[in-house]
């Protein structure tokens, strides 16, 4: 990771800020439940690893540019279930780019586990989230995890995605699957309920 590294903001990120000005949770939120009671100790460990894996996870916004002077995501451990409201504070809690806010990690423990994972969608887009996560449990598995050296340029990330039309009166239709909601919700749940898989 290279402490001094700068980016000015690319277009959609300066409309993505407006929007996290307008309605303050406005980030990714990934729901992830399971059965499996994960050692608070080793999650930990795993964000460490995942923050050397990817270090656009220290982001931080500095005068209109991006740096790397985060440091490490939030990371809560809560000995209780995780809120089925969606209109809980957990999910409503501003996050805030300027602090370094930009992503959160939560495990949640009863007799199940839960994992909430909120990102802003200025500092990391669809694509890169489930990629992030994905690594996230390949690290919990005890595998090693691929290190990304580079931040690609919003230029660079256009020419690898490809759109084409949909026959659904001229609309476009996404070539990941994998970013396809399973569910729907009314428009004000977005944030949240739009980004559970």
């Amino acid at each position: 990771m290279h402490a001094n590294w700068q980016r000015a903001l690319t277009l959609n990120e300066k409309l993505y800020g407006i929007g996290e000005e307008l309605n303050p949770p406005f980030a990714m939120q990934f729901i992830i439940k399971g059965d499996n009671i994960i050692d608070p100790r080793l999650f930990n460990l795993a964000i460490d690893q995942l923050v050397d894996a990817y270090p656009m996870l220290s982001l931080k916004l500095e005068h209109k540019k991006w740096s790397y002077k985060g440091g490490k995501p939030l990371v809560l451990i809560h000995n209780k279930q995780c809120p089925e409201d969606f209109s809980s504070p957990l999910y409503r809690k501003k996050m805030n780019s300027n602090n370094g806010e930009c992503f959160e990690f939560h495990l949640f423990q009863t007799e199940v586990t839960t994992i909430v994972i909120r990102i802003l969608h200025s500092a990391m887009d669809g694509i890169g989230a489930m990629k992030m996560i994905t690594t996230m449990f390949a690290i919990l598995k005890g595998e090693t995890a691929e290190k990304i050296s580079i931040h690609p340029t919003e230029k660079e990330l256009r020419n690898q995605i490809k759109v084409k039309r949909a026959t659904n009166g001229g609309g476009f239709t996404n070539k990941w699957s994998g970013l396809r909601p399973t569910e729907t919700g009314i428009l004000n749940d977005f944030s949240t309920r739009l980004m559970r898989f």
